[in-house]
């Protein structure tokens, strides 16, 4: 699906938001698009950032760059590794400088003059460092700086992680960047740490080493098109109907809570309000969204706005649809192992306030995986019982779900 984003983020120290007003149609202002690129050690970011630079200049979208903080601070002699800086001291002065340039290239891009779409591509933001600092310390420079981690997953519109060369690529993987300094196996070890501090954030891509490098370019600026609004092949979505065998899920997950309802609208837009509630950083968030289909039904339009969570009262009292149920859900987010080695960043919906329309549908649960091109092959694994795949039909939709059980 297409994606826009209308946030605008002010370069203060606290991080205030400066809202925009939602309205009934899809023209609203966009402003820049804030894409944070993340990965392992030697995955090809920089040579990434050049390439998606020189392909969206020539479609017409203006690009900003922001260089990797920690690069700036190893280079500078602030580096985390040496004895006499030190973990706390060497990742305060990165998250500091990452927050700093976030601000302040995010501030720049969204005051452009231009009728352009505007673009900032950040080599890697704040949450990386958590791959690189105690738990415990992060949050406690997270507080430092006025935020949170359950914020710092919704300030991007896209987070795109490229998997290091030393898995899947050994050949190609090298210490040619002064500031990297890990072996193969710890630049693995890395890349699995900086997936896990993304997961939970709204719009996530894993672009790992299938394929050629061309093949591995051509995926991410299908990504960073779609996150902007631009042709690209449409992003799509397997649905799944699963159970879950256990109480949980065995592997490094996100759980947060998610409400919705849906408002009236003209026809064929839909607009609805969403709550997401991470109560483990004390964090919530409200977003008015907008869709509709694309041209070819293919794949849908959507942009997404950032509220204050007082606008959710408001709007329940005022816009939502009387046909429609708020549906309330905990969605757990995971990467789902594919064949020959890939990687699906994947969403599992436990419906809280109604049952899937299933025959014993008690306990079950929906299994999405968003792609771009061919659908991937999907191997569930043993903790997952497949009970049917659901992709298309109408009644899984959300919008068919809500609408269940209305009187």
């Amino acid at each position: 699906m297409l994606r826009v984003k209308t946030v605008q983020y002010l370069a203060t120290c606290d991080r205030t938001r400066k809202y925009t007003d939602p309205s009934n149609t899809m023209s609203q202002n966009k402003k820049a698009t804030l894409i944070a690129l993340t990965g392992g050690p030697c995955a090809y970011k920089s040579g990434m950032l050049l390439f998606l630079t020189e392909e969206l200049t020539q479609k017409g979208v203006h690009v900003i760059t922001m260089p990797e903080a920690a690069t700036l601070c190893i280079m500078g002699g602030i580096h985390p590794m040496h004895d006499h800086v030190g973990v706390s001291t060497g990742q305060r002065a990165i998250m500091r400088t990452c927050r700093a340039l976030q601000n302040i290239w995010t501030e720049a891009a969204n005051s452009l003059i231009t009728d352009r779409p505007v673009v900032v591509i950040m080599d890697r933001g704040v949450a990386d460092s958590m791959a690189y600092t105690p738990e415990g310390m992060y949050h406690e420079l997270l507080a430092e700086l006025g935020t949170n981690h359950g914020e710092i997953l919704h300030e991007m519109d896209c987070v795109i992680h490229l998997v290091t060369a030393a898995e899947g690529a050994l050949q190609f993987y090298s210490l040619n960047n002064p500031a990297r300094y890990e072996t193969a196996e710890q630049a693995i070890a890395t890349d699995h740490r900086t997936r896990e501090v993304w997961n939970g954030t709204p719009h996530y891509s894993l672009i790992d080493n299938s394929g050629t490098l061309e093949d591995k370019k051509a995926r991410t600026l299908d990504v960073v098109l779609n996150a902007i609004g631009l042709p690209a092949h449409v992003e799509k979505e397997a649905k799944i109907l699963v159970r879950l065998l256990g109480k949980k899920v065995p592997v490094y997950h996100t759980s947060f809570l998610l409400d919705q309802f849906y408002c009236y609208s003209s026809p064929g837009t839909e607009v609805r309000v969403r709550k997401r509630t991470m109560p483990q950083f004390g964090f919530a968030v409200c977003i008015y969204g907008q869709k509709r289909p694309t041209d070819d039904g293919e794949g849908r339009y959507e942009i997404e706005t950032y509220m204050p969570l007082s606008f959710w009262d408001s709007a329940l009292a005022s816009m939502k649809d009387p046909l429609y149920n708020t549906v309330s859900k905990e969605r757990t987010t995971f990467l789902l192992d594919g064949v020959d080695g890939a990687k699906h960043y994947a969403e599992l919906d436990r419906f809280l306030s109604l049952e899937l329309p299933w025959e014993d549908g008690k306990d079950l649960r929906l299994l999405e995986v968003e792609y771009t091109g061919t659908r991937p092959e999907i191997v569930l694994p043993p903790w997952l019982e497949l009970i049917a795949d659901v992709t298309n039909k109408g009644a899984f939709k959300n919008r068919s779900l809500a609408a269940s059980d209305v009187g």
